[in-house]
């Protein structure tokens, strides 16, 4: 049951195994309907079971309505979220999520972007980089964990952004 009358129910359709201790996460729209837009940088809270409610960016391609994708870091020393979701939560779960909301949005006038990550800092610069393709733009991903076993998302990140591709690059780094 919501506990705000904005929020929803959205459904777990799959969960993979992104790297070392991060999963995403796809939540759906239960009766198949297509989900609001939303910016890229944008975020959701979750409200996790043990009444925890946790913000998360939004990783998926904003132009795809059919799901919405996060991706989490089980840790163990959190307050909780990361441990309800990789310990509790399952496909087919239900999960309320709130309306979202950007307060880390592009710039809409850059001429050329330059997209800095840290681990699991990509989840939202995963977004800017669909929007960034799908607009032509130009731009920058550099994107560092402490090995290739530890980055979220890379396969994905490398066929999204080839190398060099027009002024776009994609730089993997670990360390």
């Amino acid at each position: 049951m919501s506990t705000s009358p904005e929020n929803k129910q959205l459904m777990v359709r799959a969960i993979r195994w992104q790297a070392k201790g991060i999963c995403s996460y796809e939540l759906v729209d239960p009766d198949g309907h297509l989900l609001e837009p939303f910016q890229a940088g944008a975020h959701i809270d979750m409200h996790l079971p043990g009444e925890i409610v946790r913000s998360y960016s939004l990783a998926g391609d904003p132009k795809d309505q059919t799901h919405w994708l996060i991706g989490v870091l089980r840790e163990p020393t959190s307050r909780g979220g990361s441990l309800a979701l990789h310990d509790k939560v399952r496909v087919g779960d239900l999960i309320e999520v709130s309306p979202v909301r950007n307060a880390f949005s592009l710039s809409s006038n850059a001429t050329h972007s330059m997209l800095i990550a840290g681990g699991i800092g990509i989840t939202p610069l995963k977004s800017m980089a669909h929007e960034l393709v799908a607009n032509g733009a130009s731009f920058e991903l550099h994107y560092c964990a402490r090995s290739p076993s530890n980055m979220a998302f890379a396969n994905e990140l490398k066929a999204l952004v080839p190398k060099d591709r027009d002024r776009k690059s994609t730089r993997l780094n670990s360390s």
